[in-house]
């Protein structure tokens, strides 16, 4: 609720609230909304502005009242924003909101704060592109560019360390959830005993309006997301020693209750978890949320676990893969150089034939582990559905009139008696070669960039590491 200078609520804040409550929104929406609404109306207070009466130069000063430190002085020195680029969109949303409410049901004329545009489609082309006629909506005039920020996260030392700080198994197993499963505050808090299968490892994640602390799971679907197997030692721990010590008739229906303080089995708020936090920060003096478990879950599942993307936003119970990714998916300078010097390594590092290193490789003339050779077809190494691991055990020499499709395995320029023969033998071979280039017997016409690069002249294949010092190559012996 929002009072005035003389504690009166404001009327038409207050029904757009309400209008919020019956639309089922979140305890925690209404009551941000209401908070970025009272800054509105204290905005409109200094200014005296009506607020019947906006337009997009006076909802545009809003902007720099909210990045004051304090709103009734203008500074003539530089000084830091009191709030940040995202924190006071999110108050021109609920702003925007709050007028698109009122002018529906026709409390205010049509105020000039929106724009017809066509919808910014980003990559993301809808099938019928370009052929059906997109229809412009209406969009915020007043708006500002969001940084974007790298969600704060926790070492799995400092983790370790707010988990043996916990004196309850009950606290314990609270925090120990969060970050193991990735799951939100409301959706632990939301929690039952039914909920859970321990037979199974598995725990659904159930959308519940009526809960009796005001948990909210923020999504609108069941879900269903695997147990690892401490977690269940955990649970079992918890519900035999601090549960089933309880002084009631029967167990509280939800997971998380008061066991000590407050209404006896009731189950947890948001501000029991809250406090929580507070006793661990001073316990162990590390600053932290409850959400940054769950930001810290899902930066290891992607960076370290190497999860892919669709899983990692399954189990965090994401609508979209795009909230995924705008969210967690931004790149640290460490990890540009590291991929950068993955590249470095695939692009100039040693190779062999089969993908092993060699500290010299053209020196390498024979070694086993491909399997045994055919005389006059290709060695085990090249044929297909083989995946070898070292070169050739021998050399052989193959006349051209077995180099068919049925024994060459497509390598990219492939060249034979100057004729491409690329693309009869593609896509099919799993040998290590770079090039295959055509030439003559002396090796005049030889084009190749590496050491391992292997050709056909004539009627041979000449392989790498069959070079004189002259560049003259030697052909593979006949089997």
């Amino acid at each position: 609720m929002v009072l005035d200078d003389d504690h009166i609520p404001v009327q038409p804040v207050l029904s757009y609230l309400k209008y919020l409550h019956n639309l089922d929104r979140s305890p925690n929406t209404i009551r941000a909304t209401a908070y970025r609404l009272k800054l509105f109306w204290e905005y409109l207070r200094d200014e005296q502005l009506c607020w019947k009466e906006m337009d997009v130069a006076q909802l545009a000063a809003f902007i720099p009242w909210l990045r004051r430190l304090d709103p009734t002085v203008i500074s003539i020195a530089p000084h830091k924003a009191h709030r940040t680029n995202a924190t006071i969109d999110l108050a021109l949303g609920a702003v925007y909101g709050f007028y698109s409410y009122h002018m529906r049901l026709a409390t205010i004329p049509e105020l000039p704060l929106y724009q017809l545009a066509l919808p910014h489609r980003g990559r993301y082309k809808p099938f019928l592109h370009g052929i059906a006629q997109a229809k412009p909506e209406a969009t915020r005039v007043v708006t500002l560019k969001r940084e974007q920020r790298q969600p704060k996260t926790l070492t799995s030392e400092q983790i370790q360390q707010l988990l043996d700080a916990c004196t309850h198994k009950r606290d314990r197993f609270l925090l120990a959830l969060m970050y193991e499963t990735g799951m939100r505050v409301g959706q632990c808090l939301g929690l039952t005993h039914a909920d859970l299968s321990v037979e199974d490892r598995t725990l659904q994640i159930v959308p519940r309006l009526d809960n009796p602390n005001g948990a909210r799971a923020k999504t609108r679907t069941t879900h269903t997301i695997p147990l690892p197997e401490q977690l269940l030692h955990l649970y079992t721990e918890y519900l035999v020693d601090e549960l089933c010590a309880m002084q009631v008739e029967s167990l509280p229906d939800f997971v998380f209750v008061n066991l000590w303080e407050g209404e006896i089995g009731r189950p947890m708020s948001y501000a029991a978890v809250r406090s929580l936090a507070k006793r661990l920060t001073r316990r162990t003096a590390i600053p932290f949320t409850p959400h940054m478990l769950r930001h810290s879950r899902a930066t290891s599942w992607i960076k370290d676990d190497k999860l892919a993307l669709p899983v990692v936003s399954r189990l965090l119970t994401h609508a979209s893969i795009q909230t995924t990714s705008d969210i967690y998916l931004h790149l640290s300078a460490e990890d540009l150089r590291e991929a950068l010097a993955k590249g470095k390594e695939k692009t100039h590092g040693p190779r062999t034939l089969c993908g092993q290193k060699k500290s010299n490789f053209a020196s390498t003339r024979v070694s086993s582990g491909c399997g045994p050779e055919i005389p006059g077809s290709y060695p085990a190494s090249m044929r297909k559905g083989t995946m070898c691991s070292a070169p050739f055990a021998s050399p052989v020499r193959i006349p051209h009139s077995k180099m068919s499709s049925s024994m060459l395995y497509g390598i990219s320029g492939i060249r034979a008696h100057g004729r491409d023969i690329t693309r009869e033998v593609s896509e099919r071979c799993c040998t290590a070669y770079d090039i295959w280039c055509s030439g003559s017997k002396h090796g005049s016409s030889l084009c190749t960039r590496s050491s391992n690069a292997a050709w056909i002249s004539g009627n041979a294949l000449y392989a790498p590491g069959s070079f004189k010092q002259n560049n003259t190559p030697h052909a593979l012996q006949s089997a």
